[in-house]
């Protein structure tokens, strides 16, 4: 029921009054929710969404500033050919039993290769002085490993008779003369490749 009365300032006003518990439920059921469906997970998402685009931002503003710090723009990276690193196998000179693995990248010799070794050809571990004779010349060699959190020693194959500084200094040698070598061989293989174009051209 719907009451509308006027007052001696001219303004209505309306009562309105129900006649049971019922209708106002009613009402109530039928009136949209203002409520967000979702509003939980909703705000995790865009919680998120903005915590990715903020580490865009930083992670774009690290990029160009390395780029800057070493001289490489964004045309140097698109047109420069791709780099891969090669790994080989090299054998210590004047130490048999003994080699090494070095990785290098023949297109970019600024870089700077990566030596493991020395190896022991027979159980393809570093091998450690175990006995040394008045010269300083290591005579038998072992290994040390470690099972069950203990360290164990097991006597090596290897028999040269090389002091530990000859051994160092043989086997960055042998590593420096296998990139030197497989750096020309790229060459000549470039310059060859090069020449066969030029001709059928």
């Amino acid at each position: 029921m719907v009451t509308c009365t006027v007052d001696i300032d001219s303004v209505v006003h309306y009562d309105v009054q129900f006649f049971d518990e019922a209708a106002v439920v009613a009402i109530r059921n039928g009136t949209p929710s203002p409520a967000i469906p979702h509003q939980f997970p909703m705000g995790i998402a865009f919680l998120l969404t903005f915590c990715c685009a903020a580490a865009a931002f930083v992670l774009t503003g690290l990029k160009d500033y390395l780029q800057a710090q070493i001289g490489l723009s964004d045309r140097t990276l698109i047109l420069q050919p791709e780099s891969r690193s090669r790994q080989q196998r090299f054998d210590v000179e004047h130490v048999p039993g003994v080699y090494g693995v070095v990785e290098f990248s023949p297109n970019a010799p600024e870089l700077e290769p990566i030596v493991t070794g020395p190896l022991c050809a027979w159980h393809a571990c570093t091998p450690e002085p175990a006995q040394v004779d008045s010269e300083g010349k290591v005579i038998e060699w072992q290994h040390t490993s470690e099972e069950d959190g203990k360290p164990v020693t097991r006597s090596c194959l290897l028999k040269t008779a090389v002091t530990i500084g000859e051994l160092d200094r043989l086997f960055y040698e042998s590593a420096e003369r296998t990139v030197l070598m497989a750096s020309s061989h790229l060459g000549e293989r470039l310059a060859k490749q090069a020449l066969r174009q030029s001709d059928v051209v």
